[in-house]
């Protein structure tokens, strides 16, 4: 007979291959042999999560932690979970607790730069993706949510140079020149910021941000009729959204 670690890894096998129903199977051995198996508990999140089920994999998450709490996974995934639910406070202690197992994992900081920044502690979201930046030196990510940071801030040169790491290390992304763009509004660069938001839009046709940089940079240098487009655009998206 298979013992449990054989059968979560059948189980995992079954969920990597999409075959979900078989993965639940093999759990309901799993759970009638070890039925405290925090890696068990983990798996019924993570496919309830693909799933959709928030409430259900949130569940399952908490179950895992209480079975094992020293598996920085279980509480990382749990925090996203968390965060999806609104509930930051939760998010952020969550996070926390995945960081101080795995203090070098970038993405942990970069949902805690996230729980943070959701709570109005811009400051120390600002310290939390410093880490994650650190930590992943080329991840177009963690720059960006660095330069995003820093615009709320005021802190235009250094999110400039932020904004510009991010697009070199990946420059197919619309948002990272909706970032720039408004950085350079900020810094009153209109002809930088009208280049780089309609870079956006031609990465993102329907960027709505880069749309209002736009409207707004082209009001700021007088030339309104086409400022009007960009306003009737945005309504429109709007509308279509709804």
């Amino acid at each position: 007979m298979a013992d449990v670690y054989e059968l979560l890894e059948r189980a995992l096998d079954y969920y990597l291959e999409d075959r979900v129903r078989k993965a639940e199977r093999v759990l309901d051995r799993i759970e009638t042999l070890d039925p405290g198996n925090g890696e068990a508990k983990y798996l019924r999140g993570t496919i309830a999560f693909g799933q959709g089920d928030f409430d259900t994999a949130l569940e399952f998450l908490d179950a895992a932690v209480a079975a094992d709490s020293s598996v920085a996974r279980f509480h990382g995934t749990r925090a996203t979970l968390l965060g999806i639910a609104g509930r930051m406070e939760d998010a952020r202690e969550s996070f926390w607790a995945a960081i101080r197992l795995k203090p070098d994992q970038a993405e942990y900081w970069l949902g805690l730069t996230a729980a943070l920044d959701r709570l109005g502690e811009t400051e120390a979201a600002l310290d939390a993706c410093r880490c994650a930046v650190a930590l992943e030196p080329e991840s177009s990510q963690a720059h960006g949510s660095l330069g995003t940071l820093l615009l709320t801030l005021g802190h235009y040169d250094e999110a400039l140079e932020s904004a510009t790491a991010a697009i070199e290390a990946d420059d197919t992304d619309a948002d990272l020149y909706n970032l720039l763009s408004g950085i350079h509004a900020s810094r009153e660069e209109y002809d930088l910021a009208e280049a780089s938001a309609l870079h956006s839009l031609e990465l993102d046709p329907e960027q709505v941000d880069s749309m209002r940089i736009l409207a707004s940079v082209l009001r700021h240098t007088g030339r309104d009729d086409e400022a009007a487009d960009y306003e009737r655009r945005i309504e429109a998206l709007s509308a279509t959204d709804e």
